[in-house]
């Protein structure tokens, strides 16, 4: 939306990574007065309130602080929700089945950040599309050359935004883009919170108590060597 170069972009995602970086770290400090369920529900429930801020305040001419704070609060609820979540879903998992379970948890995670691109990818560039035709209908009614523009914006994925808006002849065909694609990382940034929060509500489900080794209580019973020593 801004034009940035790639050294840009870069550091305007910087907030998320150090923030995610610094809550990995101090997780284990965090577990000392919060159980890991709990510790999972505060990342959550911080990823929730980020992408909801940043769907209510983006704007095409919004600043770095506006994207900046979200994105911080955003690594923030990754790091501690990451940290925690395998030891949550393997914590019911008998030890002789622990390697299959880790792959098949690893091969989910997969799947579900596959699918999670795809999703909110789709929401966000049908968005671009759709928003940008809404836009300028009567311009590409009088020019169906305009249409192929928005559809060169939408292939691009808004890259194309920029380089329009420098020429006098298609800049509005850069503002309705550039409308059209804060409308589109709204949606998308929406899109996650319902995600989110679904997530959220099925962490009722963890927090079991580990499995252990320790024979069940009929196993012991049936146990020789159990009974010479509890008879010693």
């Amino acid at each position: 939306m801004r034009g940035m170069d790639a050294l840009d972009a870069g550091l305007a995602l910087l907030p998320l990574a150090i923030s995610s970086f610094l809550a990995s770290g101090g997780v284990h400090s965090l577990s000392q007065r919060m159980s890991p369920v709990q510790i999972v529900r505060l990342g959550l429930g911080l990823e929730i309130a980020a992408l909801a801020s940043l769907a209510l305040l983006i704007r095409p001419g919004s600043s770095t602080w506006v994207t900046g704070v979200p994105l911080f609060v955003y690594g923030m609820g990754v790091g501690f929700a990451t940290a925690q979540l395998t030891q949550l879903i393997l914590a019911d998992i008998p030890v002789e089945k622990s390697g299959q379970a880790s792959s098949t948890q690893s091969t989910a995670w997969q799947v579900g950040s596959a699918l999670g691109i795809a999703i909110l990818g789709t929401a966000l560039f049908t968005t671009l599309r759709a928003s940008t035709e809404s836009r300028l209908s009567d311009q590409i009614a009088a020019d169906p050359g305009i249409g192929g523009l928005v559809d060169a914006v939408s292939h691009s994925a808004g890259a194309l935004i920029a380089p329009l808006s420098q020429d006098p002849a298609t800049a509005f065909v850069a503002d309705a883009a550039r409308q059209a694609l804060t409308q589109g990382v709204s949606v998308a940034a929406w899109v996650g919170v319902v995600a989110l929060v679904v997530g959220f509500l099925t962490t009722r489900r963890l927090g079991g108590t580990p499995a252990s080794a320790t024979p069940a209580p009929d196993e012991r019973a049936d146990d020789p060597v159990g009974d010479e020593q509890r008879t010693n």
